[in-house]
């Protein structure tokens, strides 16, 4: 199959212009209030996976200021909010009555509160594995019925080839579930921790380059039965190839990828 290099860039899918917002200093922060913002997360949380909420203060706005790629970034995500308190003082002073401080900690408080009522689910992404660790303990203690997808830790330095993939486990359905109607429309809400990953399958490795993740993984389900996966994520097309081998020969499988187009 010919090799196509398609560049990939985030469609959003929410009017971002609808969301009012006050340019400070360049930058366009959210003239907003939080209990705004929780109900417009809610309304719009399906349509707004894979986008991104910068938490601006002085110091974000300044360096935005004197950084232009910076400011990008700020102006690029889907709002920033008005974590520190005089920006959303300067909007007030601009007419913007509903405007308040809005910050990091206090959205991800609120967002605890609702999160096992409304199944949502969390994944940690830095620190060190003690504060992760810690900050797992607090949350199950202090928001009972949280799901945490994951957590990680990456190095405190630019991450090597090696360490910027992604690695897919699979892992056996929960206990108590029916293998026969078990899915995952129907499954109850589970701590990922409490799940057992898969011995059967290897965690399939992915690469990122010119916006196409592509990897797979080869799992040995026996000493003479050989499971082969492979498989492409682009934006306008997912790329599977399985094949299944007994004793070298393959017994099940396809040449050409099967392409699944996004419509």
């Amino acid at each position: 199959m010919k090799e196509e290099n398609i560049k990939s860039e985030y469609q959003r899918k929410v009017d971002k212009s609808l969301i009012p917002t006050c340019n400070i200093m360049g930058v366009n922060i959210a003239a907003i209030n939080m209990n705004w913002l929780l109900k417009y997360i809610d309304e719009n949380l399906s349509d707004i996976k894979g986008d991104y909420i910068c938490v601006s203060n002085v110091h974000t706005t300044v360096t935005s200021y004197e950084d232009a790629a910076y400011c990008a970034v700020q102006n690029g995500g889907l709002m920033a909010i008005p974590d520190g308190g005089p920006l959303s003082s300067v909007g007030r002073k601009r007419g913007y009555s509903d405007m308040d401080r809005t910050t990091g900690p206090s959205l991800m408080g609120e967002i605890f509160k609702i999160s096992a009522e409304k199944g949502y689910r969390h994944y940690f992404y830095g620190s060190t594995e003690e504060t992760l660790k810690l900050l797992e303990e607090k949350l199950q203690a202090n928001y009972p019925g949280i799901q945490i997808a994951g957590m990680y830790s990456p190095p405190f330095r630019p991450l090597t080839e090696e360490e910027d993939k992604i690695v897919l486990s699979s892992y056996e359905i929960p206990e108590g579930e029916d293998k026969g109607t078990f899915s995952y429309s129907s499954m109850k809400n589970v701590d990922y921790t409490a799940l057992k990953k898969s011995e059967k399958f290897t965690p399939a490795i992915y690469h990122e380059k010119d916006g196409i993740w592509e990897g797979g993984s080869v799992s040995q389900f026996s000493p003479v039965m050989t499971f082969r996966l492979w498989e492409k994520f682009s934006d306008s097309c997912l790329e599977v190839s399985e094949s299944m081998e007994v004793n070298g020969k393959k017994t099940f499988g396809y040449d050409e990828p099967i392409i699944y187009k996004r419509v």
